[in-house]
């Protein structure tokens, strides 16, 4: 084979190759500005301006539009516009999440507010929209020696979730003892068993549980 002939073979080789490097890093250079494209594709979506707790029908102070891109759970959140008159929340929404919406319904939950004076003081790690469960203890010398695992013999829960709106604390009368009240709210069929219990000023205790 001629010498000429043996170079001409290699430089178009190496001409197909040096091609096929180019396109092929222009190709990668494509799909990046693609994805990066559709990773900043934002749309409207609605977020909690506030702690929105179980029960609560939610209003449009309530909300605010935020720009996100969810990805594929994008069909799970509520969109800008979406939100209907009467939409109550069944499951608490921290301050500053979107909006899920199996977390809501337009039918109104038969939760009812009251105010409870603790035996103990709630853990300072608590916050409005926690759950809580509400305990009768059957003294209130059992407060310090309560633990949720292995509760006292005596000791009857009487609501599993109660959710958990405010605390206030105050003084009594003579000034000499501080109590403790929270405010919460529990399912309707949880209320007559606390009434009760606080009709008869039976010790009550609440204990913080996982959602």
């Amino acid at each position: 084979m001629p010498i000429g002939s043996e170079i001409s073979s290699k430089s178009r080789y190496l001409n197909r190759r040096t091609v096929l490097g180019i396109a092929l890093m222009v190709l990668a250079v494509i799909l990046v500005i693609v994805t990066v494209r559709l990773a900043s594709h934002l749309e409207g979506y609605l977020a909690a301006k506030t702690t929105l707790v179980a029960g609560q029908t939610v209003q449009s102070d309530d909300v605010e539009v935020i720009s996100a891109n969810p990805g594929r759970a994008a069909g799970q959140y509520l969109r800008e516009g979406e939100l209907k008159e009467g939409t109550v929340v069944v499951q608490t929404i921290a301050v500053g999440q979107l909006i899920p919406k199996a977390s809501l319904s337009q039918t109104k939950p038969y939760n009812k507010r009251i105010v409870l004076n603790l035996a103990a003081p709630l853990p300072s790690s608590v916050k409005k929209g926690d759950y809580l469960e509400i305990w009768q203890l059957p003294d209130e010398k059992s407060a310090s020696a309560f633990k949720r695992d292995t509760p006292l013999e005596n000791a009857q829960k009487l609501a599993e979730k109660a959710v958990f709106l405010a605390e206030k604390k105050s003084e009594t009368a003579l000034g000499s003892k501080n109590q403790t009240n929270v405010e919460i709210s529990v399912p309707e069929e949880d209320l007559s068993p606390i009434l009760a219990a606080v009709g008869t000023k039976t010790p009550l205790m609440a204990i913080p549980v996982s959602s």
